[in-house]
């Protein structure tokens, strides 16, 4: 998947806000408080997401903590797929391996706390 210039700006803006956190926690904290107006006043130019989308910053900077997050769960009932996607989906592959992935995921997680 190629990248648009928008996403390149979004990696760029959240990085520049995460080096910023990990080095002045008075920014980190109003980072946690108010992202978007906190990340436009960084970079200097407007910061939008899809409309409808939230964006929540948490501090997981605890050393020796392990934190647990949960995603949304996808609705693989209302996705809409090109002919490419539908070929590669034929036979359930592609779920197979989403849940493959997620279980590995987890299990690295797993091995680091225990």
């Amino acid at each position: 998947m190629k990248t648009t210039g928008n996403q390149n700006f979004l990696a760029k803006s959240l990085e520049a806000a995460l080096t910023k956190a990990w080095k002045d926690e008075s920014f980190k904290q109003k980072l946690i408080a108010s992202p978007i107006k906190v990340i436009e006043k960084l970079t200097g130019e407007k910061f939008a997401l899809k409309e409808g989308i939230e964006m929540i910053v948490v501090d997981q900077s605890k050393p020796n903590t392990f934190y647990f997050n949960i995603p949304s769960k996808p609705d693989f009932d209302n996705v809409e797929l090109t002919e490419k996607q539908l070929e590669l989906v034929a036979g359930g592959g592609i779920i197979d391996r989403i849940k493959k992935a997620a279980k590995k995921y987890i299990e690295d997680k797993i091995r680091w706390v225990l």
